[in-house]
């Protein structure tokens, strides 16, 4: 296997399906699989459930190549949202 995509469709059939991870193997990256995967999943989703109207995803700021096959296919971006970790150490 040299990369996957996924995609949520909320239970009820809402417009809008969660496209998760999309990920390619390192040693096959820079190939456009990321941008054939996606393509791919948005095709099926479109035949295979004609009620979807929105795809919901999201990226880090710097992964400019995802976010750049995530423009090449029309997403937008439309919120921002920040995460916060605290490692928290041993008593």
């Amino acid at each position: 296997m040299a990369g996957y995509t996924e995609i949520l469709l909320p239970q009820g059939a809402a417009p809008r399906a969660q496209q998760y991870d999309t990920a390619v193997v390192p040693a096959h990256r820079g190939h456009g699989l990321g941008l054939w995967l996606k393509a791919a999943m948005v095709r099926r989703l479109r035949a295979e459930h004609p009620g979807v109207v929105e795809i919901e995803t999201d990226n880090a700021e710097d992964n400019v190549h995802m976010l750049a096959v995530n423009h090449r296919l029309g997403f937008r971006s439309y919120r921002r949202t920040r995460e916060f970790q605290l490692d928290v150490p041993a008593a």
